[in-house]
């Protein structure tokens, strides 16, 4: 992910589109349940969970999430040019 926004940022491409996965928002609570905060929600409203640990899916949903986190943390980045 750091190397596509790198190389992004060298080629000065002006978009570019991550697609990342609801099971960054899956989490036990309570009672060991899961609960998905996407449902009646949209992304701006959701957030990131701070706690990788209460992911449910595991290192597929960290690795994701962290890959997202990279992604939002390069928005509004100057290119190259």
């Amino acid at each position: 992910t750091e190397n596509v926004i790198r190389l992004c940022i060298e080629e000065n491409v002006e978009h570019l589109v991550h697609c990342s996965t609801t099971e960054v928002t899956l989490m036990s609570y309570v009672r060991g349940g899961i609960f998905a905060v996407v449902i009646y929600q949209h992304e701006s409203r959701i957030g990131l969970p701070e706690d990788e640990n209460r992911l449910i899916m595991g290192a597929y949903a960290v690795s994701k999430l962290r890959a997202e986190k990279i992604v939002l943390g390069a928005d509004g980045k100057l290119l190259a040019n």
